[in-house]
């Protein structure tokens, strides 16, 4: 048996699977041990919240522990945060009473926030500044997840997805009657003139 490698991999010790704490050698996903938010059901480490079966991470949404994976979407501009697990709803809930202050002054002075059963959705205002290799900081001690009495205070954010939109525009030169082309894109007008 050996403990999951970190940064590398030796004849000494073989990574585990992404859910084992320990496992046999040479085997990854025979485990033998789990982290605390685990357990070991055969040879598999499982989520101890039922709710969360995603299995991403050595860790799950469970107690006071949330594993979240982050959605960018720059069409909308919306940020989601993908809990895994559904949240206690909060009533007129503020961006502020989620993130620490850094975060907070990324998503611009008219975002807001809203709790959607396994997530927290982040409608993101014009002056937003926050890119998707930022680190997010959440504070502790306010959400929590339903059924669960403690608040959670660890967090791990294990992705982050960016969804971006595209424009494929085909001009058929030999068809096209009016010899300009206008359309408004994010709120900035694209002009072609043939």
């Amino acid at each position: 048996m050996c403990q999951q490698c970190t940064l590398y991999s030796s004849e000494g010790c073989h990574s585990c699977g992404t859910t084992c704490k320990l496992c046999q050698a040479n085997q990854i996903s025979n485990c033998v041990n789990c982290y605390e938010t685990m357990q070991i059901s055969g040879s598999q480490c499982i989520c101890r919240n039922p709710q969360d079966q995603r299995n991403i991470f050595y860790q799950c949404s469970y107690d006071n522990y949330a594993v979240v994976q982050a959605i960018f979407d720059s069409i909308s501009p919306i940020l989601t945060l993908e809990f895994g697990s559904n949240l206690v709803n909060i009533n007129n809930l503020t961006c502020d009473q989620i993130f620490d202050s850094a975060t907070y002054l990324l998503l611009g002075s008219n975002s807001s926030c809203e709790i959607s059963q396994t997530k927290i959705v982040v409608s993101l205002s014009n002056d937003a500044i926050i890119m998707a290799n930022y680190t997010l900081g959440f504070k502790s001690n306010f959400l929590q997840f339903q059924g669960y009495t403690k608040y959670i205070d660890t967090f791990y954010l294990v992705s982050v997805k960016i969804h971006v939109m595209t424009f494929l525009l085909e001009l058929n030169l030999f068809q096209m009657m009016p010899k300009e082309v206008s359309f408004i894109c994010n709120g900035a007008l694209i002009h072609f003139k043939v």
